[in-house]
């Protein structure tokens, strides 16, 4: 079963696709939801993101058959080590956008948001990337734990 997940993932994946809806999704076919949202307190806008629940791919068709939605990669990339590269860009919808990690052209993890805007721009730090959004949002994430997410608006 696993196996199987996995090559629905890198299926979708090459295809130029992943789940619409605000999670992590990774290479052995499991998800991880993800809480998004805004706060406007007296003109200053923050933005949060926390892990809800891990689920898989194949229990999400329990409620929706429909799942992926296209994508469009920027061009903008991060080569990390050799075959590990940072990649980023845009969904379907212009409020959309995704983060992921490939590695020897495989799909390891990719974050995506319907809150973020397309994300444009990356930088690298010593154990996280940062991306940012069309609308200078940044999102922050660990690279070996991509749950560990945080938003600098």
């Amino acid at each position: 079963m696993a196996k199987e997940q996995e090559d629905t993932i890198q299926e979708h994946w090459l295809n130029s696709e992943l789940p619409g809806i605000n999670c992590l999704v990774f290479s052995d076919g499991s998800a991880t939801l993800l809480n998004i949202y805004t706060v406007n307190d007296n003109a200053i806008k923050k933005q949060y993101a926390f892990p809800v629940c891990d689920t898989t791919i194949e229990s999400l068709y329990i409620y929706n058959d429909d799942i992926w939605t296209e994508i469009e990669k920027s061009p903008n990339d991060l080569l990390l080590a050799e075959n590990v590269r940072i990649v980023c860009g845009e969904g379907g919808m212009g409020n959309e956008g995704f983060v992921a990690k490939i590695k020897g052209g495989h799909l390891v993890w990719a974050l995506f948001s319907t809150e973020s805007n397309p994300f444009i721009r990356l930088e690298a730090t010593e154990t996280s990337v940062k991306a940012y959004s069309n609308t200078s949002v940044c999102y922050e994430i660990d690279i070996e734990d991509p749950r560990q997410i945080r938003i600098i608006v």
